[in-house]
């Protein structure tokens, strides 16, 4: 039956099914599937598209796509005008085409020329690299070359070449955990183009981030590697992003805050918040975001507990704090940001006023968020008697550390819920201390599940379920 019967029959939901059913269906063996634009709206389609291949975006402007289809039986699928509604899907799905594919072609010219592109692309990709070709890809690196130059080891240096060589600049001499450095290496050299992701902070040995991504990459057969990448200052993060060509990176202190500056774009979350915490490079353009605050409210939307109107905590001033507090804000919550170093906090408060109340922000029930952000010293606590508290800062890292000193563990009390977004011990003191005291509590390790879970769909375009998450850190 034609599409366009399809449509007419039983309308686009019955068109998606049958889609999700063909794409679910492909074969394991070699093949080449051309698609419809709107296909990688679905996260289970970009996942059975992504298993064991390689996905290609082919990018066309609206007046060309739209030249290409005039003369077509294509559905409508909006009420707009054919050549505005061509302009609004492909900026709706713009997202969705990046995150779901491998590479980006420009498809406005000459169709041979745009296959012979891709068929550029597939060689280098899957073929390894020597070691005369990783030769001259360290040679062409320390010599400005480029793909395409003569190399010091003769013949042409391919952009698998060149990458590897930027990576080895990159990445050697970095702090990783024992043997993670010949783990990346390997990656470039077997799958020369393949899409690299790390953990970007200091110290970052700790994350188990790359575990968490590597494992996913294994399971749902992407061709990603993740990694450790911890510089002096974001500056030197930004950079090796763009030299290496990185796909994303996973952005944690101290560099949350200060990457800004070096990102392209940031969405309306992250500058809300005013920390980005996830980067995503789209053709060398980078977009940064903010699933930290996805990784509050999820947890405790999820527990049931009451938010809207409740007094929350939020101890520290910096990147996951300020995180928390959007989270807190948008739920509704009576929220006051407290601080060792007071003019940090209140720094803060001002900060999410200024962007959550004053521009009139919706928060998660739809209305505009009405109640304003306090700030104070650690003391406030005792003052406040919070029914929330969340720390967010690094301490309780080291087991015998904890933010609610010995003069505000009165504050712990039952009924109380008590967050910790420390997720490395699992069971922090604080943990511990407010589930003697009869508390709720909810272990960091549930905030890195739900902002991981977000920040994979954001570099990948697939949905990986949080209890798949939970397995794979137990």
């Amino acid at each position: 039956m034609p599409i366009e019967e399809i449509f007419r029959d039983y309308g686009e939901a019955h068109f998606r099914k049958l889609e999700r059913e063909v794409i679910a269906a492909l074969p394991e063996s070699d093949c080449v599937v051309a698609t419809g634009g709107g296909c990688v709206q679905s996260a289970e389609n970009a996942a059975n598209l992504r298993h064991e291949s390689l996905v290609f975006f082919l990018d066309v402007s609206p007046e060309v796509s739209y030249g290409r289809i005039s003369e077509s039986s294509r559905p409508a699928l909006t009420d707009k005008d054919p050549v505005d509604e061509v302009k609004y899907l492909i900026n709706l799905r713009y997202p969705a085409y990046l995150r779901s594919s491998d590479f980006r072609v420009d498809a406005d010219g000459d169709a041979k020329k745009v296959a012979d592109e891709i068929i550029r692309i597939i060689s280098d990709a899957v073929s390894p690299l020597s070691e005369s070709d990783i030769a001259s890809g360290v040679a062409g690196v320390g010599g400005a070359a480029v793909a395409g130059d003569a190399g010091d080891a003769g013949g042409e240096v391919s952009a698998g070449a060149v990458r590897y060589g930027e990576v080895m600049k990159s990445f050697s001499g970095v702090p990783m955990p024992e043997k993670k450095s010949d783990l990346l290496f390997s990656f470039v050299k077997k799958n020369p183009l393949g899409s690299i992701c790390a953990i970007a902070g200091r110290p970052s040995g700790h994350s188990r981030t790359p575990y968490l991504f590597n494992t996913i990459f294994e399971r749902y057969g992407i061709g990603a590697h993740c990694t450790y990448l911890e510089k002096e200052t974001a500056g030197d993060v930004a950079g090796a992003v763009r030299s290496c060509g990185l796909r994303a990176i996973s952005v944690t202190i101290p560099f949350k805050e200060d990457i800004i500056p070096y990102l392209d774009e940031i969405n309306e979350d992250a500058a809300a918040i005013g920390a980005v915490n996830t980067v995503f490079n789209a053709g060398g353009r980078l977009y940064g975001s903010n699933t930290d605050w996805y990784g509050v409210m999820k947890p405790l939307v999820k527990s049931g507990i009451k938010v809207k109107s409740r007094k929350a905590v939020v101890i520290g001033a910096g990147g996951a704090a300020r995180a928390a507090v959007y989270a807190l804000m948008k739920l509704g919550a009576d929220v006051t940001a407290v601080n060792r170093t007071v003019e940090r906090a209140e720094r803060l408060a001002a900060d999410m006023n200024a962007s959550l109340i004053d521009r009139g922000c919706l928060g998660t029930d739809g209305e505009p968020v009405k109640i304003p952000c306090k700030a104070g010293g650690i003391d406030k606590m005792r003052e406040i008697m919070p029914d929330i508290i969340i720390n967010a800062t690094s301490i309780g890292m080291r087991a015998e550390d904890t933010p609610v000193d010995r003069e505000n563990r009165v504050c712990l009390r039952k009924g109380v819920c008590v967050f910790d977004l420390v997720y490395t011990p699992p069971v922090t003191r604080l943990l511990f201390e407010a589930q003697s005291a009869g508390c709720t509590v909810i272990s960091g390790v549930e905030m890195f599940v739900y902002q991981a879970a977000e920040q994979l769909f954001r570099y990948f375009g697939i949905r990986v379920d949080a209890d798949e998450i939970r397995g794979i850190l137990r």
